[in-house]
């Protein structure tokens, strides 16, 4: 892509432990022993453990951290019972996806450990998947309480499943490229994700935010330049519905990129 890139995770080399606290971040713990080559990034959770999050559904009492998380997530997304600090996730919507924390690995320093057990704390998640087994990793620390840039929004109780049609259609980087631009400066967004001549982007979620509706989180699944990696985008659309400001949210923040609508 000539204008923009798509954005690839790069490899790094995480330590080997059964315990260990996150560089950049006091009480934040990385994944665990191997290389990040062998990961797939899908999202990044916050989540407040509630009294509510550590019963079942059932009534059982869940007292260990994947359950805890489980729960979590059931509560928000299928009771709409939110705690101050819950994220709404796209990824997590859907039922199948949910069940998969069950059998989740865990990256836990022991005092997080310590502290989702004796208490309720505000948590952030980054969620991977092994590539060899398909089995999904958090890396799980103590957070501030806020929910991650880009993922809150109080006034929405539900993801979309697709893109809203107001997004759909043909964008480029400006109007003369509409017709005789290079085709890699063509994009075109329909119900299931973006495309474009050397890649394309698939919602796997979709989150609307604000009030307005005008800005749209997706969870994306990337492709293009022979890799495969997965992002969470941000687009915002004009209130003529005439131009589309999109940029990148995780893993790796990009600037603000301006489309223009082909008509």
């Amino acid at each position: 892509m000539s204008r923009r890139r798509w954005r690839q995770i790069a490899t790094v080399g995480f330590l080997a432990c059964s315990y260990w606290l996150w560089p950049s971040a006091p009480s934040f713990a990385g994944p665990s022993g191997g290389d990040e080559a062998t990961l797939d990034y899908l999202t990044e959770d916050s989540a407040r453990i509630a009294p509510e999050d550590k019963v079942s559904s059932k009534g059982e009492d869940l007292s260990d951290a994947v359950a805890n998380f489980q729960q979590d997530r059931f509560n928000v997304h299928a009771r709409g019972l939110r705690q101050k600090g819950d994220s709404v996730d796209a990824y997590f919507a859907e039922k199948t996806r949910r069940l998969e924390i069950a059998g989740a690995m865990l990256t836990i320093d022991k005092e997080t450990s310590a502290a989702i057990v004796d208490g309720n704390p505000s948590l952030l998640l980054d969620v991977y998947r092994h590539k060899s087994n398909g089995r999904l990793e958090f890396s799980v620390g103590v957070s501030d309480g806020a929910p991650p840039e880009g993922i809150d929004a109080a006034e929405t109780p539900r993801p979309l499943h697709e893109i809203p049609s107001e997004y759909r259609g043909k964008w480029a980087y400006s109007a003369h490229n509409c017709t005789g631009g290079e085709p890699t400066a063509i994009l075109a967004i329909d119900s299931k994700g973006l495309h474009q001549s050397e890649g394309e982007m698939i919602a796997l979620g979709v989150l609307p935010m604000g009030s307005s509706r005008r800005t749209i989180i997706i969870n994306a699944r990337n492709s293009g330049g022979g890799g495969k990696w997965d992002s969470t985008e941000e687009f915002t659309l004009s209130s003529d519905s005439a131009v589309l400001e999109w940029r990148t949210v995780r893993p790796y923040p990009s600037a603000v990129s301006r489309l223009v609508r082909c008509r």
